[in-house]
């Protein structure tokens, strides 16, 4: 149910942000970034004091594009714009109705403009 929140204000807020697996594993939301580099964006969220991962979780560190998501066909520039983010048991309604505005928001906030 809290996935799933997040995902709808996601797609809400977000202009062309594609969910990766919709209604995937209960734990993670995959999603690639309409033309935002995931790394600014982690650096924007933990800003605003949101985590969020970059590429595969066996890979933690890596700058390079998430071997996972080549491996299974994504190009490499859609690979760059993908985040993870995670919850767990300990992820509560707050943290949620907190996420729905702050994630969206910055996000949305970091599309390039279109000229």
């Amino acid at each position: 149910r809290l996935r799933e929140r997040l995902e709808q204000a996601l797609i809400a807020g977000v202009p062309g942000l594609r969910v990766n697996a919709p209604g995937g594993s209960v734990g993670h939301l995959h999603v690639t970034l309409p033309d935002i580099n995931a790394e600014v964006a982690l650096i924007a969220l933990d800003r605003e004091g949101i985590g969020v991962s970059a590429g595969a979780s066996c890979a933690s560190g890596a700058t390079d594009a998430s071997h996972v998501l080549t491996a299974i066909g994504m190009p490499d520039a859609e690979a760059r714009c993908s985040l993870r983010i995670s919850l767990s048991f300990a992820t509560t309604e707050a943290m949620i109705d907190r996420a729905t505005v702050v994630v969206p928001r910055t996000l949305a906030a970091l599309i390039p403009a279109r000229t």
